[in-house]
Order: structure tokens, then C-alpha cells, then sequence
């Protein structure tokens, strides 16, 4: 329990308190204090030692004052101290109702919040759901710690990887052996494609072929002989056209020969028969032998058009285009390429062309004679041999044109965009396994698993959460309307459940007033339709905050070990509701550790006092004003509340048994009128009609007459006016400089008791 404030300094209205006297807290303690005395300054320090925030004191610094704050309590035997901003020890258990719950948790203005909807779940649900929402609080602020981290690590691999690629999809990737092989391949196809066009347009390789040589044919011609012909019979013509002609000679002969008429000759004339060179000429110029010469020119003129210049550069122009193709192609087709050797080829096509040429200018001119040299034999194997090769580079052409036909048809199918995202996977493969990013990925991934079991967590604990919920606001919804009934309340709150707006638990209900549900928030300046601010009174909206607090007190299962402080419960509360409050402030005392009430109205209190069945466990005190400063001391509750009338007359009675260190003596001769005029207004209530002073009561009895009820009072009229005379003096209705009037202890006794003896008097007039 709360034992004692022991001292408050520099605190509000505290400037400089020290406990005197006895102000022991008991376990229902009752503090009567007028507004701005500080009752609300105690609230602030039960809060700040209660949740441990010097916030709710250090805003309360007095103002002016620049010393530091101390306030010093004793609880359970323990000083319990507030020096440095801070205490020494915090009280957990204690619960209060003041206007900060209510701006918290209920309404602030007249309109609900949704903050104020977070704030009353967290105190619907009570200690044992705030544990298990503060677990999934906990559970969430882990997760927005390690989602931090997550994005920081996101961050990092981003800076690593190419692309669009998500970085799940990115740590995801698979490890790729050779990859920088497999890399350059899909370069090379992604090249191609860039070249697409290029690729589907550009030929073939073409097929080489070295011109076909009938070298069996020419063999044989160079070998033909005929045997009527004589060796004599041409050598004696071709030495006669080389003595007397030239290169053309045979051709004239053999044109002379052919014009022979009449056994004459066609150039001179003369008789030919039995001339010796003219029977040669026959046997050399025969048909067969002509038809020989004409042979071996037909052939000759076959193999120059064969192994024509022009033949020779259409086969570089294949030769080469191939070989530019090669080039091409090799950027696309990963195999090898064979090519050939133009010059290599053009060597023995020229070697084998000129032997040729000069064979058949020998045979031409002895068609009988210049058989074939081995060095010609030579050239022409090495020409079949050579050309037999370039049959089998055609059968490789053959298989490379397959492969190229099949990267045309990838052309003509592929993807660019594709391809390319193919190619950024890759190359995001090559980075994702280098060393640096691997451990930003593993890090990645550990920070994921982690925040997947933290998830799992949250999902089991929120779930625990809600059934709780579930079950307590079933209940706190029925206890709240009990209360409400209970206040005479016209309305209740339905649908009361949990809600998720914004991330945050909170409490959703509705006010249902004659079963027409209010809507709680605010009507806009476009829409004006009733809603919590306008359509219940403050003493509604003070009941259902006090039904709030009550209904989470009736189901904390650890209210015996709370100390309930309430300030100014009835503050708003309609005077109906104030018998209510007190019965539901008389049963927390019987369950809670300690009730404490504070308030403004010394009467609701008297009525707490007057119903409470434990009066040794209860303490009343009174905060009020000493100079400028509040003090705390006991307070006289049957005393302070019994009335005017009783007020003024212990007010004498003290002031006589204790003097002037008692009472203000100003003050005090303020009580002599009015005890006087309250004691002849209740012995002759008749005669004495409310409003009456004292004067006019002393010119009653001096007109009254024999037979009439004030004529006993005559006796008394010298001393009433001598005691009012002296009493009006010190009121301000009589006297404007009534506080500054002289006034003296032994003066002011003897009034106070000349007044008692007039009240004993007449008290006793009237009972004889």
C-alpha cells in the first residue's frame, strides 16, 4: 500500500510540502481538495511512480522555480524516492481514473480516436493480454528490426547483381559448372541475333570443284601411231618445210595436196608422177593422219578452255568466297572450319596447264612423236590427287551447311529479349557464386529463415492473442453495460471486438441508444448526423469511461494486489449516479489492495465515509492552501460536512481549546454572526424567514410583544447587540475593509464565549 507522501517539492501547487501530523494513507483513504489544490498533481505522481515516466512530474514543475523536483513516498515500509528525473523503484500495480485515462483511452474533446481505441484495448485485455500482445509486439518489432536488415542486405545484393531480377530470385539461382564457357556461347548466340538478318541472308558454303581432265584421252592421243606412215616419209617432209618453209608450212602443203588435178601441181604446173617427195607428202598427209592432227588440236583446245583463265578465277572467286564465309560463320558455329589454299591450288594448275601447252606444241608439230613425260605424268597425279581432296572438303561442306542451316533456323526462331534475360541470368549465375556475393547471399538467406520463424511465432502468439481477446471482451462488453445499467444509463455499447487498423491492435464498439446504433466519430461539416459527441451528455461520457475502468478491474484476476486510485470519479457524473459510484467504489474496497478517492465535492466523500463498514482502515485528509503553497493534513470529514451551522460553532470551540495558532482569528470572528443567526433561525423558524440578518432578528425581538414567541428573547437583546455590533466589523457585506480591521486574541475570546453563552441559553430557555 501507499503509506504516506512524506514530502513533494517544487511539484505544482507543492512548492515546499513536508508531512505533519498524522496523514498515514489507509487502505480507503478519502482526500477532499477544491479544484487547483492538487489533486491532480497526486494523480500524476501515483502515474509516474506506477509506469515509471518522469514525464507525468517533470511537466508539473513548478512554475518559476528552477530547483530541482523531489517527491519522497512510503510504500510498503520502503522509501521510495523521485530525485534526478528518476525513481528509485516503481509500483507497477497501481490503477487510476482520472482525465489522463480518459483523454488516453476513452474520448478527448468529445470525439473518440482511433488512438484512444488502441489505448482502451491494451487496457480491456488487462495484464495477461498485454503480455501476450506486448509478445506479439515484441515478436513484430523484431520483425521490422531484421525487415531492416533484410532491405540493408537487398541493398547490397542489388548492387552486385544486373538486371530486373528480384533478389529472392537472384539468391535462388543455381551454381552453373564452366560457366564462363557457357556465358561466351550465349554471347555468341545473342550476337547472331543482334545480326539476325545478316545470319537468315547469308549463303551457304558452296562446293569446290577442280575442272574435270580427260587424261586417260590425252594419254592415249599422245601415244597414237600409224604404221603406213614411214619414219623417212615424214622426216623427209618435216625437214623440207623446215629448209623451205615456215611454221605454216605443213599447212600449205597439206592445202597444195588436197588441190592436186590432173597429176599436176597446183602451184607450178608441172607433172608430179614419180617425184619422190610428192609420195611422202601423200603418205604424211593422209586422212588418218589429218584426222590425228585435228584430234590433237580438238583436245588441245578442250583442256585450254578447261584450264581457262577464266576457269582458274571463277574457282578463286569459290575458294574465296568460302573462305569469307569461314570467317563469318566460325562466330556462329562452334567447329572447326577447314579452307583452302588458293595459291596452292593455282601452283598446280599453271604447272600442269603450261606442260600441257608445251606437249601439245610438240605433238602439233610431230603428231607422230612427243609422247607424255613422266615430269607431265607427275603434274597430273598430283592434279587427281588434289582433286580427289577437294571432293572430301565438299563432303565436309556438306555437314557444315547442316550446322548452319540449323543456326539460321535458331535466327529465324529466337527471342532477342529472351535471349538476353538468358544471357543477364548467367552472367547474375557468375556474380551470385562469386566469394564476396555468396556471403551476402548466405547472410541473405539466414536473415530470411529467421525472420520466417519469427513470422511463425508472431502467427501462433497472435492467435493465442485473439482467443483470449475473444473470451475477455465477451465478458468486458457485459460488464461494462452492467455498470452502465447500474449509472441509469439510456444507452449501451455493442459489437465491442478487436481490430487491426494500422498495424496496431484496438478496441472497435458501437453506443446503441433506444437500439439505434451512434456512430462514434465525428460528423463532418457535409454530413451532420448524431454521433458520440453530440448525442451524449458529460455525464454519459463520464459513465461509460468509469464503466470502462471498472468492467478491466472486475476481471483482473490480481485485484487484490492493486492499489485503485480515482480522482474525482463523480466529477461530471450526474447527481443520480453519485449513490451508484459510491457502492461501486464500496466494492473495489472489498477486492482491491487499497482504494484511494480524491475530489472537489466533500459531501460525495462524506457519503463514501458514511457507507464504508471498515472505518479503522480509513483515512480522510484534505489538501489546501497555506501561503502559496498546498499542504496535506487530516481532515474532520463528520465534522467538515455536517453544515454551516456546525461549522461555525466548532470553528469557536476549536479556536477556545487551541487559540490562534488554530484558526485565522478574522476568520473566526466571521462564525459568530452567522452561528447566532442559524441557531434563533432553527428555534424560531417562523419568525425568523431565511434571509434575515442578525440586525433584522434583534429589531424582531425589540418590536415583538406580551404573548409573542420572541418576548423571551428580550432579556437577551443587550448582549446580541453588543455581539453584533462587534461581529459586523469583520463581514464584508457591512464593513469593506473587513480583513484589515484590528482585531485582538483577548477581545475576540471574550465574544466567542459571550456568543456560546447566548446559544447555551436560548437552548436552554428552550427546553425548560
Amino acid at each position: 500500500m501507499i503509506e504516506k507522501i512524506i514530502s513533494i517539492k517544487n511539484v505544482g501547487r507543492f512548492e515546499n510540502y513536508s508531512a505533519t501530523g498524522d496523514t498515514t494513507f489507509k487502505r480507503l483513504t478519502l482526500i477532499y481538495s477544491e479544484n487547483a489544490r492538487g489533486k491532480t498533481t497526486l494523480s500524476a505522481i501515483f502515474r509516474s511512480l506506477c509506469t515509471g515516466s518522469p514525464t507525468y512530474i517533470l511537466e508539473r514543475h513548478t512554475l518559476g522555480i528552477t530547483e530541482d523536483v523531489l517527491v519522497q513516498l512510503r510504500v510498503e515500509g520502503n522509501s521510495i524516492t523521485f530525485t534526478n528525473d528518476m525513481w528509485n523503484q516503481t509500483i507497477p500495480n497501481i490503477k487510476i481514473f482520472d482525465d489522463t485515462f480518459i483523454e488516453d483511452n476513452v474520448y478527448s474533446g468529445c470525439t473518440v480516436e482511433h488512438e484512444h481505441k488502441k489505448n482502451l484495448y491494451r487496457f480491456a485485455i488487462g495484464e495477461e493480454g498485454v503480455h501476450l500482445a506486448e509478445e506479439v509486439e515484441d515478436l513484430d518489432e523484431k520483425i521490422r528490426n531484421i525487415n531492416s536488415l533484410i532491405r540493408s542486405n537487398q541493398d547490397e545484393i542489388r548492387k552486385q547483381m544486373i538486371g530486373s531480377i528480384e533478389v529472392d530470385d537472384f539468391v535462388a539461382l543455381g551454381q552453373i559448372d564452366d560457366i564462363d564457357k557457357v556465358i561466351q556461347t550465349k554471347k555468341k548466340e545473342i550476337e547472331a541475333l543482334k545480326r539476325a538478318e545478316q545470319i537468315s541472308e547469308k549463303p551457304l558454303l558452296s562446293s569446290v570443284h577442280l575442272p574435270e581432265i580427260d587424261f586417260e584421252k590425252t594419254e592415249k592421243l599422245f601415244s597414237k601411231q600409224f604404221e603406213h606412215i614411214s619414219e623417212s616419209a615424214e622426216r623427209s617432209v618435216k625437214e623440207h618445210i623446215s629448209r623451205c618453209l615456215d611454221e605454216k608450212g605443213e599447212d600449205w602443203l597439206a592445202y597444195g595436196l588436197r588441190n592436186i588435178k590432173e597429176g599436176k601441181c597446183p602451184f607450178c604446173g608441172q607433172k608430179i608422177k614419180g617425184i619422190e617427195i610428192i609420195e611422202s607428202y601423200r603418205m604424211y598427209f593422209s586422212e588418218e593422219y589429218v584426222g590425228l592432227k585435228a584430234e590433237i588440236v580438238g583436245l588441245n583446245e578442250e583442256i585450254n578452255e578447261t584450264l581457262s583463265q577464266e576457269a582458274i578465277l571463277k574457282l578463286q572467286e569459290i575458294i574465296s568466297s568460302n573462305n569469307s564465309l569461314v570467317e563469318f560463320w566460325k562466330e556462329y558455329v562452334d567447329t572447326e572450319f577447314p579452307t583452302i589454299e588458293f595459291e596452292k591450288v593455282k601452283v598446280i594448275w599453271n604447272a600442269l596447264k603450261k606442260e600441257l601447252d608445251n606437249h601439245f606444241a610438240r605433238k602439233k608439230a610431230a603428231p607422230l612423236e612427243a609422247p607424255l613425260s613422266e615430269e607431265l605424268k607427275d603434274l597430273i597425279r598430283t592434279y587427281n590427287q588434289k582433286k580427289k581432296e577437294f571432293e572430301e572438303f565438299n563432303t565436309i561442306i556438306e555437314g557444315l551447311n547442316k550446322l548452319i542451316g540449323e543456326e539460321k533456323g535458331k535466327v529465324e526462331e529466337a527471342n532477342f529479349a529472351r535471349e538476353q534475360e538468358g544471357l543477364q541470368k548467367l552472367i547474375n549465375v557468375k556474380i551470385r557464386y562469386s566469394e564476396e556475393t555468396e556471403k551476402i547471399c548466405k547472410d541473405y538467406q539466414e536473415l530470411q529463415s529467421e525472420k520466417s520463424k519469427l513470422e511463425t511465432n508472431k502467427t501462433d502468439a497472435r492467435g493465442k492473442l485473439e482467443d483470449y481477446t475473444e473470451a475477455v471482451l465477451r465478458q468486458y462488453e457485459a460488464k461494462i453495460n452492467e455498470s452502465l445499467q447500474k449509472f441509469g444509463a439510456d444507452f449501451q455499447i455493442v459489437e465491442v471486438n478487436e481490430g487491426y487498423h494500422g498495424g496496431k491492435p484496438s478496441l472497435n464498439y458501437c453506443i446503441k441508444i433506444k437500439n439505434i446504433p451512434v456512430e462514434l466519430r465525428s460528423p463532418n461539416d457535409d454530413q451532420p448526423i448524431p454521433c458520440f459527441k453530440n448525442t451524449l451528455s458529460s455525464g454519459d461520457k463520464s459513465s461509460l469511461a468509469f464503466a470502462f475502468f471498472l468492467a478491466q478491474l472486475d476481471q483482473d484476476p490480481n485485484l487484490a494486489n492493486k492499489i485503485v486510485v480515482l480522482d474525482d470519479p463523480i466529477s461530471s457524473l450526474d447527481c443520480h449516479r453519485r449513490i451508484c459510484t459510491q457502492q461501486q467504489i464500496g466494492r473495489l474496497c472489498s477486492l482491491a489492495k487499497q482504494v484511494i478517492v480524491m475530489s472537489h465535492d466533500p459531501y460525495f466523500l462524506r457519503l463514501v465515509w458514511q457507507q464504508s463498514t471498515d472505518k479503522p482502515n480509513l483515512k480522510t485528509l484534505h489538501i489546501f492552501r497555506s501561503g502559496e503553497n498546498s499542504v496535506i493534513s487530516e481532515w474532520d470529514i463528520e465534522r467538515e460536512t455536517q453544515g454551516e451551522y456546525f461549522q461555525n460553532y466548532f470553528c469557536l470551540i476549536d479556536y477556545l481549546e487551541h487559540g490562534q495558532n488554530v484558526r485565522d482569528l478574522h476568520a473566526v470572528a466571521r462564525c459568530i454572526r452567522p452561528l447566532l443567526e442559524a441557531n434563533l433561525r432553527m428555534r424560531f423558524p417562523r419568525q425568523f424567514p431565511r434571509g434575515d440578518w442578525l440586525g433584522d432578528m434583534i429589531g424582531r425581538i425589540r418590536g415583538s410583544g406580551t404573548g409573542d414567541a420572541l418576548n423571551r428573547l428580550q432579556p437577551l437583546l443587550g448582549e446580541l447587540t453588543e455581539i453584533n455590533d462587534y461581529s459586523k466589523n469583520y463581514h464584508h457585506d457591512q464593513n469593506p475593509a473587513a480583513d484589515i480591521c484590528p482585531i485582538t486574541d483577548g477581545e475576540l475570546k471574550t465574544f466567542v464565549n459571550r456568543t456560546l453563552d447566548v446559544i447555551s441559553g436560548v437552548l436552554a430557555g428552550r427546553t425548560t
